[in-house]
């Protein structure tokens, strides 16, 4: 099975599926979020505001 990484901007909440090279998102002008801030463990529930991990934000 095939897990998805996302990216989201934390400024609007703006998700997508990660592409290898995507930096920012063009509408906000915002540098898209990769990993977690808190522990660096990537993104895979684009709909959650939490990381399950470590429990930090992930916008702003």
């Amino acid at each position: 099975m095939d897990v998805k990484r996302y990216v989201i901007c934390c400024r609007c909440s703006f998700f997508s599926v990660y592409e290898d090279g995507e930096r920012f998102y063009p509408v906000c002008k915002t540098k898209l979020l990769q990993v977690c801030p808190g522990c660096g463990r990537p993104i895979f529930n684009p709909y959650g505001r939490f990381c399950p991990y470590c429990g930090k934000g992930y916008r702003k």
